[in-house]
């Protein structure tokens, strides 16, 4: 995804974030040396976020099952699967856990309930100590790199629903202009904080897709398809029916369960419903340049023949460009069903 440039960018950047943090005891994440994410951490690619998520929780446990003070509790075969929910589920804003989690856990309580309230402390003091850490250092590659990420990856629509802008915008009269769009963190950063300065976790994405569809759904306990790894609309293939010209994705049912969940998620379909102007314009356009008419411009205009007045009539489909079109595969799909070459 990114190139050397940006990586060795962010790097510095991460060393100069961390140049006076010291060490402390929560510091137990492999993947951090001396308290500081490493260049493994940082640059990791999205097939390893499992292990690395699963290396996080399991230091985690290791680290409150021997520090002496839950001997009562820890042994309990749920109690893993406890620290690793309470982890999940303190707020980041609040650093509140919600009691709905701590009830599902009664039975840890009813052993020891002062142990169970220690350890939920003691989770949130962890939870507390990687946000100072992470959000800080996601708050800095956002302000400082996100123009870099765009512009050196190429990327101008949003990876999950292709249809939006997220350019970078400025102004060179005014420093202070600057319209950027949302870093979504693909594993959410709430959840999943020493995440939140992965590059391969962070994708430029539309205010509607980041904040109104996806939101904090947990994408490694429901699997989705990264979009800078995979996208799922350059897989699929859009169609038309009814009388009220109904956009559709084709053989939806031959998608695998994380495809469709993809789809789903940000409502592929139902939006690009909403854009039948693509399909009037070029029925309307194949139309009134029918076969007749074709055939009459080709005798007027010998040099023009059938195919060579649709690249004329429908240039924008023959030359648009797949990244920075907005919903190009509907368009295309669109085209390739009314305007058979």
């Amino acid at each position: 995804m990114q190139t050397v440039k940006y990586k060795i960018d962010v790097l510095d950047l991460v060393d100069d974030e961390f140049d006076t943090y010291g060490e402390h005891d929560y510091d137990f994440f492999d993947l951090e040396i001396e308290g500081q994410p490493s260049a493994d951490l940082i640059l990791c690619k999205y097939s390893d976020f499992d292990s690395v998520v699963e290396l996080f929780f399991t230091n985690l446990f290791n680290y409150i099952y021997y520090c002496g003070e839950f001997d009562t509790i820890k042994d309990n075969p749920v109690f893993q699967m406890c620290l690793k929910e309470f982890f999940k589920k303190t707020s980041l804003s609040s650093g509140k856990l919600a009691n709905t989690v701590q009830n599902k856990y009664s039975i840890i309580k009813n052993i020891n309930e002062l142990e169970f309230n220690n350890v939920v402390i003691r989770i949130k003091d962890i939870k507390n100590h990687y946000k100072n850490k992470y959000i800080s250092l996601y708050d800095n590659i956002r302000d400082n790199l996100a123009k870099d990420i765009l512009i050196e990856n190429d990327i101008h629509l949003c990876p999950y629903c292709q249809r939006n802008y997220v350019n970078v915008i400025t102004n060179k009269d005014d420093e202070d202009f600057v319209i950027k769009p949302d870093l979504d963190h693909f594993y959410d950063k709430a959840k999943y904080i020493f995440l939140a300065g992965t590059l391969e976790n962070l994708i430029p994405s539309c205010s509607v897709c980041n904040s109104r569809l996806k939101g904090s759904k947990d994408f490694y306990k429901n699997k989705h398809i990264h979009p800078l790894v995979n996208n799922i609309i350059d897989k699929v293939t859009f169609n038309y029916i009814g009388e009220d010209n109904t956009i559709f994705i084709e053989e939806k049912c031959l998608l695998d369960t994380i495809e469709k969940a993809s789809l789903n998620t940000f409502r592929i379909e139902e939006i690009y419903n909403t854009h039948k102007e693509v399909l009037s314009n070029i029925e309307n356009k194949y139309h009134h340049y029918n076969k007749a008419k074709r055939t009459s411009l080709s005798k007027l205009l010998p040099s023009l023949d059938n195919r060579e007045i649709i690249r004329i009539v429908f240039y924008e489909y023959f030359y648009m460009d797949k990244n920075k079109e907005p919903m190009y595969k509907m368009k295309q799909s669109l085209f390739n069903k009314i305007v058979k070459i």
